[in-house]
């Protein structure tokens, strides 16, 4: 039935002939990803990453480094009640220059309740100009949402907002 033994690489040829002669899709598929990661597949089944806390977040981006309130200098525009925590949009727009010795250097989007919180970051270089970010967040649930502004000299500005989900995004 196989032109090649199981010891033999699996390659892309092989996978489509086993199709092609009787193994279907999930059980192609299956064999395909045990062959791929070999001896590392119940290592890679057991390593699940655990649920980071928002505070070990912040702590691992920015050390003891403490975040001043931006709402001066930046605003976020999210809204108040999220009837789809898939797509949510956010907007955030800052007066912060993006070339010079006080200037932006990124910016790291944070939903607190979600499983892995630091959701994005963005980096800026002195040509970016202005700098605005738009995107769609995935939030699990109600939950405080945070921008955190980096600077070149290493001061940290943060915006924040709750936002609450009807119909959740992340599993709910």
């Amino acid at each position: 039935m196989f032109d090649r033994g199981w010891g033999a690489r699996l390659t892309r040829r092989v996978l489509m002939i086993c199709a092609g002669k009787g193994v279907r899709g999930g059980a192609a598929l299956a064999a395909f990803g045990a062959a791929a990661m070999g001896p590392l597949a119940p290592l890679a089944a057991a390593n699940v990453e655990p649920e980071e806390k928002v505070a070990d977040t912040i702590k691992r981006l920015f050390g003891a480094n403490k975040l001043q309130d931006g709402a001066g200098l930046m605003k976020l525009d999210v809204p108040e009640i999220a009837e789809n925590g898939s797509v949510v949009p956010i907007r955030l727009d800052t007066t912060l220059p993006t070339s010079g010795a006080r200037s932006l250097k990124k910016v790291y989007l944070i939903v607190d309740n979600n499983r892995r919180p630091m959701v994005a970051s963005f980096t800026f270089s002195a040509d970016a100009g202005q700098a605005l970010i738009g995107a769609n967040l995935r939030l699990g649930g109600t939950t405080p949402v945070r921008a955190v502004a980096e600077l070149h000299d290493g001061a940290l500005y943060q915006v924040r907002k709750d936002v609450t989900v009807t119909v959740g995004g992340c599993g709910g």
